[in-house]
């Protein structure tokens, strides 16, 4: 009598073992990414009122945020998301004044004990030196705050979610394999037997 092998082959374990190890790697690399977005969204921050110079790496789309939540001067600021009354200006190293825009997207972000809220956004043609002031009006005296400036959060999510949908994918992927190769193989382990 010839045994016959039985199909599919026990290799396919192998390909629900890769499929699951490279879930976990674009996971990981997804939340790298994620991650060291969320820390360049909160970036150089300023107290307010007051001014403080930001360094801008590259032309592009800036934030500039609220940390309702942070450490400064050597305390734990907490306060409710807003800055009322406060003016804020940001002028680039000649002094001429960059526009800010109200943000659209009132998006929060959290790492650690600081907590922001979007509150303007502006776009630079250069990298370069500015400088953000904030100041109530005259003889309006309001609490002090801190303002942060960092990039752009939005295209830099885009990675991570990939990242994730890729890993669900994975993950399902080798859920399947793992269910049909043992059914497969018990079925065609009988009808060799039958034969």
């Amino acid at each position: 009598m010839v045994e016959r092998s039985i199909t599919p082959s026990r290799k396919w374990y192998l390909l629900a073992a890769a499929l699951v190890a490279g879930g976990i790697i674009v996971v990981l690399w997804g939340t790298f990414g994620f991650v060291s977005a969320m820390r360049s969204a909160l970036g150089q921050e300023v107290l307010v009122p007051g001014s403080g110079e930001v360094i801008l790496d590259k032309p592009g789309t800036y934030n500039v945020l609220h940390e309702y939540e942070a450490v400064a001067e050597g305390r734990l600021r907490s306060e409710p998301p807003g800055v009322p009354g406060l003016k804020v200006m940001l002028r680039d190293a000649g002094g001429c004044e960059v526009p800010l825009r109200a943000s659209n997207d009132l998006s929060d972000i959290s790492i650690g004990q600081r907590k922001a809220r979007v509150l303007w956004e502006f776009s630079v043609s250069s990298g370069g030196r500015y400088v953000l002031e904030g100041r109530y009006d005259r003889g309006e005296i309001g609490p002090k705050a801190v303002l942060t400036v960092g990039s752009e959060i939005g295209p830099k999510v885009v990675p991570f979610v990939i990242a994730i949908v890729g890993c669900v994918l994975s993950l399902f992927g080798a859920t399947a394999i793992s269910i049909a190769v043992p059914w497969l193989r018990a079925r065609n382990r009988r009808k060799s037997i039958a034969v």
